[in-house]
C-alpha cells in the first residue's frame, strides 16, 4: 500500500480549489460582458420575484418561507446536525418512584426472625426464634447474648517471642427468644402470638392481631423451621419433597371403622355422680348434673359466643378435623383448650363445624352419654372421654 505525504495531499487539494475558483470568476466576467447592467439587474429581479411567488404558493401554511421569521431560525438551531440522540433530561428516582415502606406491624414473619428449634412437651411446647439484624426488636437486657470474636494465633517469627492472637471477624450480637404457646414476641411485635405447633414439628403457627379488622379475619401465619437461614423458596422446595417422600412411604392416615365397645372400654363404664365436673383419671372427665343441665340449656349461645371453630387439615394432609380456635368463658375446666383439633367423636370422623355439631347432637339425642373423642393436641393424638348423666325422666 502506497502512503502519500500528508503535506503534498493538502497542497494539491488547495491548488485545485484555487483553480476552480478562478475558473468560476472568469466565467462570470464573460457572461456579464456586453450586457446592459440596468437590464441585467431588472431581469434578475424579475426572475427572483417569480421564484418567490412560485415557492410561496407551494409552501405549507405552518412552515415560514421567510428567513427573517424566528420560527425558521428555531428549526435551524434545534436541528440534529450530528445524528446523535438528544440528551435525556435527568429525573430523580425519588420524584417518580416513592418507595413503599412496610410498617413494622405488617412485616412478614421470615423478615423478623428464624425458627431454629421446636419444643414438644406437656408444659414446654413452643419454639426458639432467632431475631434477624434490622428487626429492631427490643428484648430484655438479660436476654441479649454477645458472641465473642474468634481469635487465631499469628505465625511465630524466630526471635520475636510468642505470637499475639489476632481477632478474626467482628463481635456479633445474637438475640434468642423462647416463645411458649400462647405467648407473644418481644416489642414492637407484641401483637404476634404463637398459637400452635405443627404435629410433624417442622413448623409453627403465629396469629397476628390487628385492631383495624374484625377478629374473624385474623389469619394464622406458618413459619417453617429454618436454623440455617435458607431462602424461603428453598424451604418450600424441601418441604414439598419431604411431603412427597412421606406420602410414598406411609400414605395418608386411614380412617378407622367404629368398633363396638368391649368390656372394660370407657364407653361402657357408667356415669359417676360428682359435685362438679372433674377429671377422675387421666383423659377421662365426669360431668356433674348441674353442668350437664347448663350445657344443654345454653349450647347455642356457647357455640356462638364462647367458642370459635374452624376446619383444619395438616400440611401433609394426613389429619383433618375441627380446630378450637378460641375457648372462652370457663370451658377450660371441661378439658378443652385453644389449639386442640377434634378428629373424631366415638369413631366418626368430623371435618368441619357443621359435622361436629350435628354428630354430637345426633348421638346425644339417641341416648349416648359417653363420648370418646380423638384430639390432636400440641402435635400428639390423644383420646379423651366425657361421660354425662342419664336424661332425667
Amino acid at each position: 500500500m502506497v502512503r502519500l505525504p500528508l503535506a503534498s495531499v493538502l497542497y494539491g487539494a488547495s491548488a485545485l480549489l484555487l483553480a476552480g475558483s478562478a475558473w468560476l470568476f472568469y466565467e462570470a466576467i464573460q457572461t456579464g460582458r456586453g450586457r446592459d447592467p440596468r437590464k441585467a439587474r431588472e431581469e434578475l429581479q424579475r426572475e427572483a420575484k417569480e421564484l418567490l411567488e412560485r415557492g410561496a404558493g407551494r409552501e405549507a401554511d405552518d412552515l415560514p418561507w421567510s428567513y427573517q421569521d424566528d420560527r425558521w431560525w428555531g428549526l435551524l438551531r434545534d436541528a440534529n446536525w450530528t445524528g446523535k440522540l438528544p440528551p435525556q433530561a435527568e429525573t430523580r428516582k425519588a420524584d417518580t418512584e416513592v418507595p413503599k415502606v412496610v410498617p413494622k406491624s405488617q412485616r412478614p414473619l421470615p423478615e423478623i426472625f428464624n425458627v431454629i428449634a421446636i419444643v414438644h412437651g406437656a408444659d414446654e411446647t413452643g419454639c426458639w426464634v432467632r431475631y434477624k439484624p434490622g428487626s429492631d426488636v427490643k428484648p430484655p437486657p438479660e436476654m441479649v447474648r454477645t458472641t465473642p470474636a474468634v481469635f487465631a494465633p499469628t505465625p511465630q517469627v524466630p526471635g520475636r517471642g510468642a505470637p499475639a492472637p489476632l481477632p478474626r471477624g467482628p463481635v456479633e450480637t445474637e438475640i434468642l427468644h423462647h416463645v411458649e404457646l400462647e405467648k407473644t414476641l418481644w416489642p414492637p411485635y407484641e401483637h404476634i402470638r404463637l398459637v400452635r405447633v405443627a404435629e410433624d414439628a417442622r413448623s409453627v403457627f403465629f396469629l397476628r392481631e390487628d385492631a383495624t379488622v374484625a377478629r374473624e379475619q385474623w389469619k394464622e401465619e406458618e413459619v417453617i423451621k429454618n436454623e440455617l437461614d435458607l431462602p424461603e423458596e428453598i424451604l418450600q422446595a424441601v418441604r414439598r419433597g419431604t411431603a412427597r417422600a412421606g406420602s410414598a412411604n406411609t400414605g395418608t392416615r386411614p380412617s378407622q371403622p367404629r368398633e363396638t365397645p368391649r368390656p372394660g372400654d370407657p364407653r361402657n363404664q357408667p356415669w359417676v355422680s360428682v359435685p362438679e365436673t372433674k377429671e377422675i383419671e387421666p383423659g377421662r372427665w365426669m360431668l356433674s348434673e348441674q353442668d350437664n343441665d347448663y350445657l344443654a340449656q345454653n349450647v347455642d349461645r356457647i357455640l356462638e359466643q364462647d367458642i370459635s371453630l374452624r376446619s383444619y387439615e395438616s400440611p401433609r394432609g394426613n389429619y383433618r378435623g375441627v380446630m378450637l380456635e378460641r375457648v372462652g368463658g370457663d370451658l377450660a375446666r371441661f378439658g378443652v383448650q385453644s389449639g386442640d383439633v377434634i378428629l373424631s367423636v366415638n369413631g366418626t370422623k368430623v371435618g368441619n363445624r357443621a359435622e361436629l355439631i350435628n354428630e354430637g347432637r345426633k348421638q346425644y339425642d339417641r341416648g349416648t352419654r359417653t363420648f370418646e373423642v380423638e384430639v390432636l393436641s400440641r402435635g400428639r393424638v390423644e383420646t379423651r372421654t366425657w361421660t354425662a348423666p342419664e336424661r332425667k325422666r
